[in-house]
């Protein structure tokens, strides 16, 4: 039973941390256009652009050749750092989770005796409301204001998708039918 899906499981875990990268790259190369674009607004301006090219070439040479190099290194380490979830799922008597820690796969399984179910609500940013699963020291969570496994969840967490209804209902937002009058 397949609870939360974020990626395909055929999709390697080079491709989703390369999402990222090309995300970053292609602001890197909006922030050099513009720059560019600024530089070169000021250089046709100038006066004496003998002058201005002694003054300010080495800054501008430094900034483009050695910082946002330097910048989008950096997030491109961060776009293959970090923990991302391809799928949460049931399989048996298990808790199956499955993703990516950096380049590696991994497939974690937790047994169902010792998981915990909460539906979790905060106000930070905006409010998120979340399926938690709690499985022995590890803690699990669904985000459900962009789940699309509704019957999946009704099924496995009745208690607390319900919980997560009433608290639509309650704000006055739509409920999805699946979740609607869970018994």
């Amino acid at each position: 039973m397949l609870l939360d899906a974020n990626y395909d499981t055929s999709v390697s875990c080079f491709h989703i941390a390369s999402e990222t990268a090309v995300f970053v790259l292609c602001g890197a190369i909006v922030v050099l256009i513009v720059g560019a674009t600024v530089v070169g607004a000021e250089y046709a301006t100038a006066v004496d652009r003998a002058a201005w090219r002694q003054k300010h070439l080495w800054r501008v040479l430094f900034a483009f050749m050695g910082v946002v190099p330097l910048i989008t290194l950096l997030v491109f380490m961060t776009a293959f750092d970090g923990k991302k979830r391809k799928e949460l799922f049931v399989d048996g008597d298990n808790l199956v989770e499955t993703g990516c820690v950096k380049l590696t796969e991994y497939r974690y399984e937790f047994p169902m005796k010792g998981v915990i179910l909460t539906y979790e609500h905060d106000d930070i940013k905006g409010g998120n409301d979340y399926l938690r699963i709690s499985a022995g020291a590890r803690v699990l969570r669904v985000d459900l204001r962009h789940a699309d496994q509704w019957q999946n969840l009704s099924l496995f967490a009745p208690a607390s998708m319900r919980k997560y209804a009433a608290y639509l209902r309650q704000n006055g937002r739509v409920v999805p039918p699946e979740i609607d009058n869970i018994p």
